[in-house]
């Protein structure tokens, strides 16, 4: 199932870069920006989680750092997180970038 996933998610990813500005920026219905949201979403969570306390930041580093630094690689999907109010989740991109720094 992991392998899986994972290929599900590089494949989104791969096509994103070709279509992120005509349906994820301009705010098109589409299935796969539909995934898009629901993947940022779960990081968002998990940014929550992290700020009220019931995940410490060393955990999430663990866990997740490589789908975050993913995420924050991309310009494109940075302005997407800020434009779309995913609040936590860009608290905890530049909280792990930074703290990955050091």
């Amino acid at each position: 199932m992991r392998g899986r996933r994972v290929s599900r998610t590089v494949q989104l990813v791969r096509w994103l870069r070709t279509h992120r500005y005509r349906v994820v920026e301009s705010g098109l219905a589409d299935e796969r920006a539909e995934q898009v949201v629901e993947y940022l979403n779960f990081f968002e969570f998990v940014g929550s989680l992290w700020r009220l306390g019931e995940i410490s930041l060393r955990d999430v580093r663990m866990l997740f750092q490589y789908y975050l630094e993913n995420i924050r690689s991309h310009d494109w999907l940075r302005r997407f997180v800020k434009k779309q109010g995913f609040e936590s989740l860009n608290l905890l991109l530049e909280e792990v970038h930074n703290k990955g720094q050091e």
